[in-house]
């Protein structure tokens, strides 16, 4: 009686273990690579802005991580307004080999030809 009763038992615990256990595969974090995406739009001279771009890190699980206004703005003039020509940049890490992933954008500049002002009547 005592044998099957310490069977049962260790069956039970066995069971109890398994069951427990998950057989999904986990990577490791380690950066496969990223981009830098533009959600704004910006006119010629308008004041740069980090919250117009988003930063997308894939990762080797196939996971992907979004960053808001995570950019560094490039600026040739050093005028703080975004130009035709300029670019944003951002430092994700490194790799598994150990490469560097610096992902760099050219920024969309719109230029802009003429301004329409409209005045609402009675307005003075």
């Amino acid at each position: 009686m005592k044998k099957t009763s310490i069977l049962l038992t260790i069956g039970l615990v066995l069971v109890a273990i398994l069951a427990g256990c998950n057989n999904e595969v986990v990577y490791p974090e380690f950066l496969t690579g990223g981009y830098i995406k533009q959600t704004g739009d910006f006119v010629e001279g308008e004041a740069f802005d980090s919250s117009k771009f988003q930063v997308v890190a894939t990762y080797l699980s196939g996971d992907s991580r979004k960053m808001d206004a995570a950019v560094t703005f490039v600026d040739a003039d050093k005028s703080k307004t975004v130009s035709e020509g300029d670019s944003v940049k951002t430092d994700l890490g490194y790799d598994y080999y150990g490469k560097e992933l610096k992902p760099e954008l050219t920024v969309t500049v719109y230029p802009i030809d003429h301004y329409v002002v409209e005045v609402k009547e009675g307005a003075t």
